[in-house]
């Protein structure tokens, strides 16, 4: 590893916080959205049908089974008894000492290892290494663009469109100071992202890219147009993001660097 991809000791602190606030900029209030805040524990929940609008995070280090074992319970509790389904988002390091007993406490609230995202990292994007495709870009700026992303993000997950949509509705990222861009070809959305001003770092999200324009460089261009336009808004350069396996290989690519892994769990089918 080179010296320039070594994260700095605060990186994985970052990295969890710029999650946490993050999450915290989802629920909207206006339709039964909660933020709730307890030792070691923040939930976010928008009450969507999808999942990942319903996140538990933990946010210090859990050193026994016990203290594990009660926070994944208060979190499940919370979520029943809103009736939402939810994720649990943890930080590898906070459970470094318990790493064998992690998956047995969670199943026993019928919870298991869905996927793995990891914190990355950058002062300044690199330049890119392929031409990118000349797309149409436009600004997510009202209800319709809204949930277009909204929708493009549920194909690219491959969960239901419907729950995209009730995400849309259900959810207030757009009045945290977004800058939401849409990628069009042909006339037809392709890629999408967007980038939250989020503590002093600009935060990326919602990056999505339709099955049939995949590997053709949409998703870079579209979020690098959305960071560009948050710069120019902020003045801020630091970003931030959490990464899927799917997305990760193009992130390093772009100047990224790994910060900390997590580990989502979520719901047995």
């Amino acid at each position: 590893m080179s010296t320039a991809t070594i994260p700095k000791p605060d990186e994985v602190s970052e990295s969890l916080d710029q999650w946490v606030k993050f999450c915290s900029t989802v629920p909207n209030q206006a339709h039964g959205g909660e933020i709730i805040k307890e030792p070691g524990l923040v939930m976010t929940i928008s009450r969507t049908l999808w999942p990942l609008g319903n996140i538990a995070v933990f946010t210090t280090r859990i050193n026994s089974v016990d203290d594990l074992a009660c926070r994944v319970e208060r979190a499940h509790d919370a979520l029943t008894a809103r009736g939402c389904a939810g994720v649990f988002c943890v930080a590898d390091n906070l459970v470094e000492s318990l790493r064998l007993e992690v998956p047995t406490v969670f199943a026993r609230h019928g919870y298991v290892p869905a996927m793995t995202i990891t914190g990355m990292a950058t002062d300044g994007l690199a330049a890119p290494v392929r031409p990118l495709p000349p797309l149409e870009h436009r600004t997510v700026s009202d209800p319709a663009t809204r949930r277009v992303v909204c929708e493009l993000n549920a194909m690219a997950y491959e969960v239901p469109v419907d729950w995209g949509r009730d995400f849309d509705e259900r959810t207030d990222v757009w009045s945290h100071g977004a800058v939401g861009i849409i990628g069009y070809l042909n006339d037809r959305p392709a890629a999408c992202a967007a980038t939250v001003p989020v503590d002093g770092r600009l935060y990326v999200a919602l990056v999505a890219t339709a099955h049939e324009f995949r590997r053709q460089g949409c998703a870079e261009a579209v979020m690098r147009r959305s960071l560009q336009d948050a710069m120019q808004e902020t003045a801020l350069s630091r970003t931030v993001l959490h990464g899927s396996p799917m997305g990760r290989p193009l992130y390093l690519q772009m100047g990224y660097h790994d910060t900390v892994p997590f580990t989502v769990y979520a719901a047995a089918h």
